[in-house]
């Protein structure tokens, strides 16, 4: 058994065993230095030797207390349990003893990382998402209105008295309307677009959505074309035939400004927020450093834009169809809606229709008369192309469900071919070409709207460049 003893030093119990005292740390064995004279005694006197000092006034010189206990355990007679206990504790000592002293950098790299393999992840996730929105912008839901400004943009410079960004000395320039502008489909899946991006065509799209022949013809008075132009597309649709009688009154009493205000208006929108004043801010090198810029350069960014006040406005944002209470029925046939009681008297016969729209077909051809003149005093072509509506390829399919009998093949665009060929122009009805494959897996026209869809213009845009190369215009 131990010894119990007091501490020769601080007059604590402890083993007499131990070669120092855990409560003061000072070995047993240590030499004392008097205080008085700084003699060395051994630790056997009570006195110092040399100058008889008491013990109590001697200072022990102590070893460094790390070494001191680094010494061999004077209790390892106790046994394995207690040689287990003092290595655990070792063991807890030194692993506290590392988490303190690792270096705070380490940890900071840890944590650096983890950030950037976290922003990384980010940025291969949206620029994925990116991408596949540029390959596929219809997807892209409550785009309507960014579509627009996208559309107009070339347009809308123009008619404010600026370059045109995208305007690179074009050998064709097209004039529409809507379905030439490409309304509704997102910017660059147009046909006017795709003649230049798939074909190859070097083509300036001047269309303006629900202009008409005679407001088309006012815009080319007023457009500056540069030297490099060589044709001009124009493409009419069934609605030209009947503005253009309204259109050509109204400007024999008021002029050419008008319909110029009336274009302004359609491309401009407004020069707010979202309108063409901040959107021409964008066009700049260093446009990502403007937190605006991004919804017209990012389609990402323009998504999640539309989502949120589409959330937040509602209709108030951009309008909606509610098909159930709508008049709407959803065809099979063209894969889209149309009316339940659909009007299909006008395809009764071909000679009822021509008396009916009489005053119309002669305006029109008056207009495109006017137009080629113009044209031809620039020394450039006009060619011609008849974009046909969805009631003029399907008609026959709905008056086969109905049982209403109908003329068949009965087309606009075929009724005032023979009156444009008179005028020496070249001319493509695309009716019966895309008649044939109206019935194809993707729908040609958009579900409720009007306009052609981007299956649409892939077709119209296919057509147009074989009835181009046709005539050797590249």
């Amino acid at each position: 058994m131990p010894t119990i003893w007091n501490c020769p030093y601080c007059d604590k119990e402890t083993y007499k065993e131990l070669n120092h005292c855990p409560h003061c740390g000072i070995p047993f064995n240590t030499p004392w230095s008097c205080e008085n004279c700084g003699e060395d005694n051994p630790i056997s006197l009570n006195s110092c030797y040399n100058c008889g000092s008491s013990i109590k006034r001697i200072i022990p010189q102590q070893k460094n207390l790390e070494d001191a206990f680094e010494e061999k355990d004077p209790l390892d007679f106790l046994g394995p349990e207690h040689a287990l206990a003092m290595l655990k504790k070792k063991e807890i000592k030194k692993t506290d003893a590392d988490d303190i002293r690792e270096p705070l950098i380490k940890i900071l790299k840890k944590y650096l990382e983890k950030i950037m393999l976290l922003i990384f992840s980010l940025l291969i996730a949206t620029s994925f998402l990116e991408i596949v929105l540029r390959e596929f912008p219809s997807i892209m839901p409550y785009a309507n209105k960014w579509n627009y400004l996208h559309h107009y943009a070339d347009v809308s410079r123009l008619l404010r008295g600026f370059p045109p960004h995208n305007l690179s000395d074009p050998k064709i320039i097209t004039i529409g309307d809507s379905y030439a502008r490409g309304a509704e489909v997102a910017p660059g899946k147009d046909w006017v677009a795709l003649l230049s991006k798939k074909y190859g065509h070097n083509i300036f799209n001047l269309a303006i959505g629900g202009s008409s022949n005679v407001e088309q013809w006012v815009l080319i008075k007023e457009f500056i074309f540069p030297k490099s132009v060589k044709q001009v597309l124009l493409a009419i649709n069934k609605s030209d035939i009947g503005e253009n009688l309204p259109d050509l009154k109204r400007h024999e009493a008021n002029g050419d400004k008008p319909f110029i205000q009336r274009a302004r208006k359609t491309a401009l929108l407004d020069t707010k927020l979202n309108g063409w004043e901040f959107y021409d801010s964008c066009q700049i090198n260093r446009w990502y450093l403007q937190l605006g810029c991004w919804y017209y350069k990012s389609y990402l960014a323009a998504l999640l834009i539309n989502i949120y006040r589409q959330l937040t406005l509602g209709d108030a944002y951009q309008k909606t169809v509610d098909i159930k209470t709508s008049n709407l029925v959803f065809d099979p046939i063209s894969k889209r809606y149309r009316k339940k009681n659909i009007n299909l008297s006008e395809f009764a016969s071909q000679d009822s229709w021509f008396k009916k729209n009489t005053d119309g077909i002669a305006t029109t051809l008056l207009i495109i008369k006017r137009i080629q003149e113009y044209l031809a005093s620039k020394n450039i072509s006009l060619v011609v192309i008849y974009l046909p509506v969805a009631k003029e390829l399907y008609y026959s399919d709905w008056a086969k469900e109905l049982n209403i009998k109908t003329s068949p093949k009965l087309s606009a665009g075929s009724v005032i071919k023979s009156h444009i060929l008179e005028f020496d122009l070249p001319y493509k009805n695309l009716t019966p070409s895309l008649r044939k494959v109206r019935k194809s897996k993707a729908p040609l026209f958009l579900p409720i709207d009007v306009h052609p869809s981007e299956q649409g213009h892939k077709l119209i845009a296919k057509q147009v460049n074989h009835f181009l190369k046709s005539l050797s215009i590249e």
